[in-house]
């Protein structure tokens, strides 16, 4: 199961034409998953890359993102790309 954030920008109807444009970006990841995969538990997640267990609860479901440093450790730890643990969505929404 992945799990996302998503944030939402409007574009100026100058910059597309004329129509207003909004654009959704969301960030999936599969922390979770990772995790389970390698036996271990969000403390111990949380130990070897330096933050708060609740971080990794907020990670895992999706409810913050880590930083672009937090998410290279969490590659590192689970010996993984960082696009395989991450997944960027954009949605475009013409009004």
């Amino acid at each position: 199961m992945m799990y996302s954030v998503s944030s939402e920008e409007s574009l100026p109807s100058s910059d597309l034409g004329g129509s207003a444009v909004n654009m959704s970006v969301e960030v999936e990841n599969q922390l979770r998953e990772c995790r389970r995969e390698k036996g271990v538990s969000q403390q111990d997640v949380a130990d070897a890359i330096k933050v708060d267990r609740r971080s990794i609860i907020r990670y895992e479901n999706g409810v913050r993102t880590p930083t672009l440093a937090t998410a290279l450790r969490l590659s590192d730890y689970y010996e993984r790309p960082v696009n395989d643990i991450f997944h960027l969505e954009k949605i475009v929404k013409s009004n």
